[in-house]
């Protein structure tokens, strides 16, 4: 958790390898990227967000680099680009059903869901 709080930090005063949990090379784990995308979601400021992106980016570039495109796929909700066609298939109302069996409050998942949709 010490290493997501470092993410919140001035870019200026942010060392990557302090927020890794991996080695140089290694693959960047699922659960760090998890971890970040739910600090963004908990953030309402956009200084602060884009601080959270920018140091976990530049994490990523210090101890491996050739993860930095799929990260920035997920940063754009996408997994490959638009030109390929690639999807994962799951319907909106799929994930809706997962998240509420979860325990997450079907009107929560819903309204976020539409905030989203005005910001595509």
């Amino acid at each position: 958790m010490r290493a997501l709080l470092k993410l919140k930090k001035k870019s200026a005063n942010f060392d990557p390898k302090t927020a890794a949990s991996w080695e140089d090379g290694e693959l960047v784990p699922f659960l760090f990227l998890v971890k970040a995308f739910d600090a963004i979601d908990k953030e309402l400021g956009r200084i602060v967000i884009t601080d959270i992106v920018c140091n976990m980016l530049r994490t990523v570039i210090a101890t491996t680099p050739d993860d930095l495109l799929p990260v920035v796929y997920l940063l754009e909700n996408k997994i490959a680009p638009a030109h390929e066609g690639v999807g994962l298939g799951i319907g909106d109302a799929s994930i809706i059903k997962a998240l509420v069996a979860c325990g997450a409050k079907e009107s929560q998942i819903k309204s976020k869901y539409q905030v989203f949709l005005q910001f595509q």
